[in-house]
């Protein structure tokens, strides 16, 4: 049965024994979140997004289910049947499962126990990368000890119900302001050690400074991964991302990256911009680095990302950034290189929802170093999106910059509510909503899940032993078809835009929207 069929829901009578003895009836349907794969044979894939469950079932089975009246009893043992209900491929019929998501969603943007920072201890940076969404004209001020004073002050006063803490220090070139970033964070440290609260952290960074003796710093800090980008071999890299004197960055990020892996205990994390300028080149580099780096230790991964054009100051973005389907085209065959080289995780759902991050959380903030507080790392370069400072967080957090995040849903616009990957995507980027330009076809926020939902799922499969890669289908290829509904385009992006400002208006909140826009294209 072709995988477009995944929108048939059956209303079922179904015999489960979910609690031994006791046999009983229950209504049920098919959840909408399931995502059919159909392979070679006719045998289909079924995934659910909202419990990440993945089974094969045989071409019968999967066509059972699809009947409008069906006794699952007649098809499936009873071990089957529980693990349908449990692995939530059949919901009870009663169940509204898109409530039940944004339900979740909401609690989860809503904990109080649960606190993640973005700290920037300066802008300033020793690279000149000419797609750096920050543009390269970036404010050399260092972090101060009134700002240091005042972060502790906002952590004190959430002490008696915080229960994790999360910092990850930013830039520009957070190593740049090295010692404000070890001084705050054995205070923060010491902060949490008072106060029972776990604390964690982690680093992204440009890698030029990060050397053994500064990642010993840093673990003893508690950052335990970094995020350094290398975008091609040596040429291509230097002249993506060289040196503020011009100079090229490659062979020292890569003799740090060496030197840290192996004598130390700090992960690294490799990310590589994608663009026009060095895609075809991403290859190579897979290669290079599998060979070249001390893999063995297990501390060194790498993924792919594209050039994003997301802000008026993004330079050579505009030039550089590839259209989604061939960016997304192009990453299935490079992640498939890269974990057969073992430098690439293997094809998994997330686990936690990737729309959730610091910019969405109702108590998350990204701190400049002057004291400027914003919701996302893509505009705290930009003063006029700042929600307020941290010398008065209340007046900050009522402003009209911050309701924009705080108003902001997923769950507001229709091409978000109706897509089957919802439950992993949660929208995946709310700047994307709030300040995007809407012109830019490739600014639209749909993550690689949907671009390559198909291909995750096989994969996945593969990784399980579950079928070989003679079972795939070319015809099930995720960038022909909407096997889990449709992608966002400019248009949709838009609406969804026009509708937050229409749901402030509501709120009375009067502040237009479209001024913002204007100012951010």
């Amino acid at each position: 049965m072709e995988a477009k069929k995944e929108n048939v829901k059956a209303k079922a009578k179904s015999v489960v024994n979910l609690y031994g003895a006791q046999e009983y009836f229950i209504a049920s349907k098919l959840s909408n979140y399931n995502i059919p794969v159909t392979l070679k044979g006719g045998d289909v894939l079924l995934f659910n997004s909202c419990s990440r469950s993945l089974i094969k079932l045989e071409k019968d089975e999967y066509q059972a289910l699809q009947n409008e009246t069906v006794d699952l009893k007649n098809t499936f043992s009873r071990q089957q049947i529980h693990s349908l209900f449990s692995d939530q491929f059949v919901v009870p019929s009663n169940k509204n499962e898109i409530n039940v998501l944004e339900s979740n969603y909401n609690q989860i943007r809503k904990r109080t126990t649960a606190l993640n920072l973005t700290i920037a201890p300066t802008f300033d940076c020793n690279l000149a990368c000419g797609y750096c969404f920050q543009g390269l004209d970036k404010a050399k001020q260092k972090i101060s000890e009134p700002v240091e004073t005042e972060i502790l002050k906002h952590l004190d006063n959430q002490k008696g119900q915080l229960k994790h803490l999360s910092v990850t220090w930013y830039g520009g070139e957070p190593l740049m302001a090295k010692p404000g970033l070890l001084r705050l964070s054995d205070k923060i440290i010491s902060f949490c050690a008072d106060n029972g609260i776990q604390y964690s952290a982690s680093i992204v960074t440009n890698g030029y400074l990060l050397n053994k003796k500064t990642a010993d710093e840093l673990l003893k800090r508690k950052v335990a991964w970094a995020q350094i980008t290398i975008d091609g071999m040596p040429e291509t890299h230097n002249s993506m991302r060289p040196k503020v004197n011009g100079q090229g960055s490659f062979e020292r990020i890569i003799e740090n990256i060496k030197e840290v892996i192996t004598q130390t205990s700090m992960v690294i994390h490799v990310r590589v911009n994608v663009g026009n300028e060095n895609i075809f080149q991403c290859e190579e580099l897979l290669a290079y680095l599998h060979q070249e780096m001390p893999i063995h230790t297990g501390r060194l991964k790498v993924y792919f990302a594209p050039i994003d054009a997301s802000t008026p100051e993004s330079g050579s973005a505009f030039e550089q950034s590839l259209d989604k389907r061939t960016f997304n085209k192009m990453l299935r065959k490079l992640t498939q290189r890269g974990q057969a080289l073992g430098i690439i995780n293997a094809t998994a759902a997330p686990s936690s929802i990737l729309g959730i991050c610091v910019a969405i959380q109702k108590n998350g903030l990204v701190i400049a170093a002057n004291g400027d507080l914003h919701k996302c790392w893509e505009t705290m370069h930009d003063s006029t999106k700042k929600i307020g400072t941290i010398f008065d967080v209340n007046k900050a957090i009522t402003s009209y910059e911050n309701n924009l995040w705080d108003n902001w849903s997923p769950y507001d616009n229709e091409t978000c509510r109706s897509c089957k990957v919802l439950p992993i995507c949660g929208g995946m980027c709310g700047h994307r909503f709030v300040y995007s330009d809407q012109n830019d076809e490739n600014s639209t926020p749909c993550p690689d899940w949907k671009w390559n939902t198909a291909e995750n799922i096989f994969n996945r499969a593969l990784q399980k032993n579950i079928v070989s890669e003679d079972d795939w289908l070319p015809s099930q290829a995720t960038i022909d078809t909407e096997v889990s509904g449709k992608k966002h385009t400019k248009k949709s992006l838009a609406k969804a835009q026009s509708e937050l400002e229409n749901k402030l208006t509501k709120l009375g909140i009067t502040k237009s929207l479209l001024i913002l826009v204007k100012q951010v294209g």
